[in-house]
């Protein structure tokens, strides 16, 4: 690098010239608060406690457990919802005995046509042990559509593990999103006419793994399915979304 020239100040003294400006940092701001209307115990002996922080306005997802989170991941990461809350608002219901209850859901979800789902997640044994799913029904049919328009159980069942760290890795590749390369996918996409490899993909994308991680987002986004309930791997099979195998 060239020496930088001096220059004269008023008292004839060699003085460097004034350093240029530094760009701009981005300004990290902290995750907003859970938005959870009961407190959740930090400490447990059968359970793990799992926070997680949203991709689009940060905020913190508390959670209650390992099956609670891998459900979170799973809302998350789908394109047809748009807004996920832990532990909403009790609901209010009458049980066998005339008596005034209250029930807390550990998710309410909003989808992109403004239905909202009360969800309830527990193992399946545990749900049948009991009698969840009676309880459901009861509470749907006395829950105001004010507060959701159907009600939801979720079990280990509905959450297969290669499903989960999809919705994991997709939640992942969301928070180092970059335009241009989601740009690239989707100008990709719309030139595709049936099923095509993820490798494939990340091979013409020539992006290397930001390419596959632009591929998981688009997922996440809706542009493409995958074929079958598996891992995304680079041999996994994907097509554009609404396409018929």
């Amino acid at each position: 690098m060239p020496p930088v020239a001096a220059q004269k100040g008023k008292q004839g003294l060699s003085t460097p010239p004034p350093l240029p400006s530094p760009e701009p940092t981005p300004c990290w701001r902290p995750p907003a608060p859970s938005r959870a209307t009961r407190k959740i115990s930090r400490r447990s002996n059968r359970s793990a406690r799992v926070t997680i922080v949203t991709t689009t306005n940060p905020r913190l997802i508390r959670c209650e457990s390992n099956l609670e989170a891998k459900a979170a991941y799973m809302l998350l990461a789908r394109p047809d919802v748009v807004d996920v809350t832990e532990q909403p608002e009790a609901v209010a219901y009458l049980d066998e005995q005339d008596r005034r209850r209250l029930h807390t859901f550990d998710f309410l979800v909003t989808r992109a046509d403004g239905t909202r789902i009360a969800i309830a997640v527990k193992p399946a044994k545990t749900a049948t042990r009991r009698g969840l799913l009676r309880l459901l029904r009861r509470i749907a049919a006395q829950m105001s559509p004010d507060f959701a328009d159907a009600v939801l159980l979720l079990t280990e069942e509905q959450l297969p593990g290669p499903l989960v760290r999809n919705a994991m890795m997709i939640h992942g590749a969301r928070r180092g999103r970059c335009e241009k390369h989601d740009a690239q996918v989707a100008a990709l996409v719309r030139t595709l006419n049936g099923r095509v490899k993820v490798g494939t993909l990340v091979e013409v994308l020539g992006l290397g793994g930001e390419g596959y991680r632009a591929i998981l987002r688009a997922l996440g986004d809706g542009l493409l399915s995958l074929v079958g309930r598996r891992s995304v791997e680079y041999d996994s099979w994907l097509m554009p979304a609404g396409a018929v195998a």
